[in-house]
């Protein structure tokens, strides 16, 4: 029988969008043989609902996620290790950018033939703010607990070998998996 999700080691991403949630999904399920959950929704919903059951299912790993509980998570699971994911500045802003730009452009397909987005300087000052916030409250809710790791995941593209080894002691593994 699976434990229950409060002793499980739960590996919750809590990172702003575009900071390679995709990636960090397929790592963690390819690398370290974690079953993970990429949906921006689904456990940010559960987790501001305090739903515990919802993390009891099969999952291990939640990525993608947006607005969610940190306080409950953190209480609720006191062995999950949180993720503070990120990117070098630059290429966030831009991939940023371009997912603004697609988002409303999938959003009004059909109904508006073009749509300029503009994507001002306090537009992207905003969302640099926004960023900087986000990862303040990660660190304080989560700073000197050690179950807070912040990594850019442009490091796994640099320096491959370091990332890992990063990695490896915040992670939980399976047996076979290869780390």
């Amino acid at each position: 029988a699976p434990l229950p999700a409060s002793s499980r080691r739960l590996v919750f991403l809590i990172g702003p969008n575009k900071t390679g949630t995709r990636s960090w999904a397929e790592m963690l399920g390819k690398v370290f043989g974690l079953r993970v959950l990429h949906d921006a929704g689904a456990w940010s919903k559960a987790s501001r609902a305090h739903d515990a059951a919802f993390f009891e299912g099969p999952y291990e790993a939640f990525t993608d996620g947006d607005n969610f509980d940190v306080a409950w998570l953190m209480a609720t699971f006191p062995a999950a290790t949180f993720i503070f994911n990120t990117r070098a500045l630059l290429p966030w802003l831009v991939s940023r950018h371009f997912h603004a730009q697609d988002s409303t452009h999938a959003f009004l397909a059909g109904h508006v033939k073009s749509l300029a987005v503009h994507n001002d300087d306090a537009t992207v000052a905003c969302w640099v703010m926004q960023r900087d916030a986000s990862l303040r409250r990660a660190q304080q809710a989560l700073g000197g607990s050690g179950r807070l790791a912040v990594l850019d995941i442009t490091a796994a593209e640099t320096d491959p070998p370091s990332f890992f080894t990063a990695l490896q002691p915040v992670l939980p593994t399976r047996p076979g998996t290869a780390a």
